[in-house]
């Protein structure tokens, strides 16, 4: 008899051992849950900034759409003044001539 309940308190010891280790482990990982969670949200505000920053940047392509569809148009309209000018210039140089 006097075995067995040495056997048991060693049970009960080695239990209340596994108990504490248990309580660590699981303190360990509310702390984990706790961690990753912080990540999670920080994740989560990460993207939608980047979500805002897409916005942004495709707002800015298509602003640069435009800036560059407006200077095609100035340069065709600057070509055509340039050959108006051209024109001009040799009208002036042949009535020069004439004058002369």
């Amino acid at each position: 008899m006097n075995k067995a309940i040495t056997y048991m308190d060693k049970v009960i010891t080695f239990m209340d051992k596994t108990i504490t280790i248990m309580d660590k482990v699981t303190t360990i990982m509310n702390k984990a849950i706790t961690y990753m969670d912080k990540v999670i949200t920080f994740m989560d505000k990460t993207i939608t900034i980047m979500d805002k920053v897409t916005t942004i940047m495709n707002k800015a392509i298509t602003y640069m759409d435009k800036v560059i569809a407006f200077m095609d148009k100035t340069i065709t309209i600057m070509d055509k003044v340039t050959t108006i000018m051209n024109k001009v210039i040799t009208f002036m140089d042949k009535a020069i001539t004439a004058m002369s």
